[in-house]
């Protein structure tokens, strides 16, 4: 991947953190990862959104001028999958809920995981977000070196975006068959044969998922899977999201899609398929 669609890629996830802090602000709602049931558990949730807004926002543009981001991501990352998708995943396992909640699960799960995905691109096999040469095996910052053995850690968990991709894409492809009057109403009016794509979109997801989770051709299905992402963000998501019905949830749905396009560039790069040992 070159160094400027890598650079775009993390744009993408970045842009999106920071809507979703702005957000949090506007509504006074916890809206990252969409926790719907730690909101459900918790008091003052608007100090809450207000407090993870601000680290939301942060690392947002910290990513953006590739700057100080290691601490932000890690904590973005630690956020998301530990306040939003394990509550969100036990009471999907309690419930045995296979809409809503399983949706909001499996994005919880790959914004979180992908956060940490973002932070191993700066460094192995990955360009640096400033400059024109690659960052093949370069040492860690001296800023990360200093959590004490815990970057390893931190970087590998970026293994789990693609096992947590994989399953939100399988299970979303399923969703298409369950659910095909809502999947249906997605689709702008002008686009004939609505019924033909929920299906053919469902069959994709559930292929590309299982492409994610076998790892079989990463680069060729993480390209593809990133372009129709966007091109669902263009024709889709945001036109919902401007248009004379659009409100916070269709914003929110736009830059989880952007997050996950850019996410699949960055599983698309070689470096990443299996990350070994950095070097501290």
């Amino acid at each position: 991947m070159s160094p400027k669609l890598l650079f775009t890629a993390r744009c993408f996830f970045a842009l999106s953190l920071i809507v979703f802090g702005v957000q949090q602000f506007a509504l006074g709602k916890l809206v990252a990862g969409r926790p719907s049931v730690l909101a459900s558990l918790i008091s003052g949730e608007d100090v809450v959104a207000y407090i993870v807004g601000v680290l939301l926002v942060l690392t947002g543009l910290l990513v953006l001028v590739g700057r100080f981001y290691q601490y932000g991501l890690i904590g973005v990352g630690s956020w998301l999958l530990g306040a939003a998708a394990l509550p969100n995943l036990v009471q999907t396992i309690a419930k045995a809920d296979y809409g809503a909640l399983l949706t909001c699960t499996g994005k919880a799960l790959t914004l979180g995981s992908g956060a940490f995905l973002v932070l191993a691109s700066f460094y192995k096999g990955a360009a640096p977000l400033v400059g024109a040469k690659p960052a093949v095996d370069a040492p860690l910052p001296v800023a990360t070196r200093t959590l004490a053995g815990a970057p390893a850690f931190f970087l590998r968990l970026g293994v789990l975006c693609r096992f947590c991709f994989g399953l939100f894409l399988l299970a979303s492809g399923i969703q298409h068959f369950l659910f095909v009057d809502f999947v249906k109403a997605l689709i702008p009016a002008w686009i004939p044969g609505d019924v033909f794509w929920v299906y053919a979109s469902g069959v994709f997801l559930i292929v590309a998922g299982g492409c994610f989770l076998a790892g079989w051709q990463l680069n060729r299905v993480g390209k593809t899977v990133a372009a129709v992402i966007l091109g669902w963000f263009l024709i889709l998501h945001l036109p919902r999201a401007i248009g004379p019905d659009g409100n916070a949830n269709e914003w929110t749905a736009s830059f989880e899609a952007l997050a996950f396009s850019g996410l699949a560039y960055l599983l698309s790069v070689p470096a990443f398929y299996v990350m070994s040992q950095p070097r501290i």
